[in-house]
């Protein structure tokens, strides 16, 4: 058993500052797009895809890569919107309790509007408006009461009342809105589609909303772990092969993935008695999506079958080469442990190679 608490203050400085280089560097996606200044002026370049809450507060646009970035605010702007993607326009809601100016996205465009916003928590907010009516929320809140000693689970409605009235000339569809229940964007796309269809004859809506983007990356990895010689003796140094699948998780980030894998260890040792050969990180990871190099970060949390070992938990800064669909990926990993008493133990360093495969809709 190991009689070392903490890392080094050394170790922990190296690792804090490659996990926070790692992770700036990977929020910059720019994609084709542009940005109306005002309704009718508009530039043309290309914008930083972030997450939903970053979309929502601002736009860091560039003519081409290499020239200087411009940060735009809500307040600035009319409108950005992603060439074959999303549509961003500027609006000022009511969210929470409070006034904000944000960028919402924009769903459809039709006799009724219908936007989206995702706060910082991702949980998200529709909006409906219409030409003579101002924005409002459709609220959906679930709440936990005490009945007669019980707690239970209360769903709360009140958007059905803003639909109604926002769509009082086609009273055919309220048994539609009574059925919505919790809005999803697929839900009032076809609400608000249904609607328009009703009451204008003369034109279509425009539905913004694309289908959402998928990826699945399959990965088989080599790598090389060095366990601290107090745990297991001189010879420290053992192989492990490994495979992961990730899965991208579109509705935070086109660059965030949940992965679950296997890593079983090349002929273990007999005095490898504090934790098992074989292991499966369940894990989630920031990819940039590019080719060429690029950085990668993962944390995860190592499982084992047998339940008498302690779970672990690993963090993993890497590189990558990406050409088509395949990269390569070279990573370090630094593994810890709890035993006993919350007592955090520096377990074991990794350097390894992982050739992965990636299918997208891209």
């Amino acid at each position: 058993m190991p009689n070392r608490s903490l890392f080094s203050e050394k170790n922990i400085l190296l690792f804090v500052s490659l996990f926070a280089i790692q992770l700036t560097f990977a929020q910059k996606t720019f994609r084709e797009a542009y940005v109306q200044l005002t309704e009718n002026d508009t530039l043309f370049g290309e914008i930083d895809n972030k997450s939903y809450y970053q979309n929502s507060h601002y736009c860091d646009f560039r003519i081409g890569e290499g020239d200087s970035v411009e940060r735009y605010f809500p307040a600035e702007i009319y409108a950005y919107h992603f060439v074959d993607g999303k549509f961003y326009i500027s609006k000022e809601v009511l969210v929470n309790g409070k006034e904000e100016k944000l960028f919402l996205e924009f769903l459809l465009d039709g006799e009724l509007d219908i936007y989206f916003y995702q706060d910082k928590g991702r949980q998200g907010h529709y909006f409906v408006g219409r030409d003579s009516l101002p924005l409002k929320e459709l609220r959906y809140v679930k709440d936990i009461i005490d009945q007669d000693g019980k707690m239970m689970q209360v769903v709360r409605k009140p958007y059905t009342g803003i639909l109604s009235y926002y769509t009082s000339d086609a009273p055919q569809l309220e048994d539609q809105i009574q059925n919505i229940n919790q809005p999803t964007h697929k839900k009032m796309i076809r609400f608000g589609e249904s609607y328009h269809n009703m009451v204008c004859k003369d034109e279509e809506c425009i539905i913004y909303e694309k289908r959402m983007p998928w990826a699945i990356i399959v990965e088989a990895s080599v790598q090389n772990t060095h366990y601290r010689k107090k745990l297991i003796g001189d010879e420290n140094i053992w192989p492990f092969v490994g495979v992961n699948a990730y899965f991208m998780n579109p509705r935070f980030s086109e660059k965030g993935f949940f992965g679950i894998g296997v890593l079983k260890m090349l002929d273990p040792p007999e005095s490898m008695d504090f934790i098992s050969s074989f292991k499966i990180p369940i894990s989630y990871s920031y990819i940039h999506p590019k080719n060429g190099f690029s950085p990668t970060i993962r944390g995860s949390f190592n499982i084992f079958p047998n339940f008498d070992y302690p779970t672990t938990i690993s963090f993993t800064p890497g590189i990558k080469y990406e050409m088509g669909n395949f990269y390569l990926r070279a990573f370090a990993d630094m593994e810890i442990v709890f035993f006993g008493e919350k007592r955090l133990y520096y377990l074991s360093t990794s350097y390894g190679l992982g050739l992965n495969y990636k299918i997208s809709s891209r």
